[in-house]
């Protein structure tokens, strides 16, 4: 795995990009960054849910609509997807680091993460991480469990 990755790095692997997470002893969590057509479709089944149960909070229970459109420049309008972020660590490498997000999508997905239907321990993970993390020195960084 690339040395130093923290919360919100995007990386490609398996031409999927992906933004890390956090990172456990044997776990590793991302967001798969999806592409404008798959982002496109579950905008469009979200909305169409959502017009079929007028019920946000039950909608907001379903792993397959927790998500975040992207405004980083590179990623623009794309869905950051949380569904089946949990990964075994020997299935996903981070080899380089492509771009880190914005300031304001970190947030949403920090947000999203606290709220949304994820598993306990990336939301135990995520709930302290401070979004100023890059001003930290490299000691703060290596006992932070967002950064790896």
């Amino acid at each position: 795995m690339f040395t130093s990755v923290k919360f919100g790095d995007v990386f490609e692997f398996n031409e999927k990009y992906y933004i890390f997470l956090a990172k456990t002893e044997d776990t590793i969590y991302v967001a798969q960054i999806l592409s404008p057509i798959d982002s496109d479709k579950v905008r469009k089944l979200c909305e169409a849910k959502l017009k079929q149960t007028k019920n946000s909070i039950l909608l907001k229970s379903n792993p397959l609509y927790c998500y975040v459109v992207l405004r980083t420049e590179e990623f623009k309008e794309r869905l950051a997807h949380l569904h089946q972020s949990q990964k075994n660590e020997t299935d996903i490498i981070v080899e380089e680091v492509l771009c880190t997000l914005n300031e304001g999508d970190l947030k949403e997905i920090k947000e999203e993460i606290l709220t949304g239907a994820v598993p306990l321990e990336l939301r135990e993970l995520v709930k302290n991480i401070d979004l100023s993390i890059t001003s930290l020195s490299a000691r703060e960084l290596k006992s932070d469990p967002a950064v790896v």
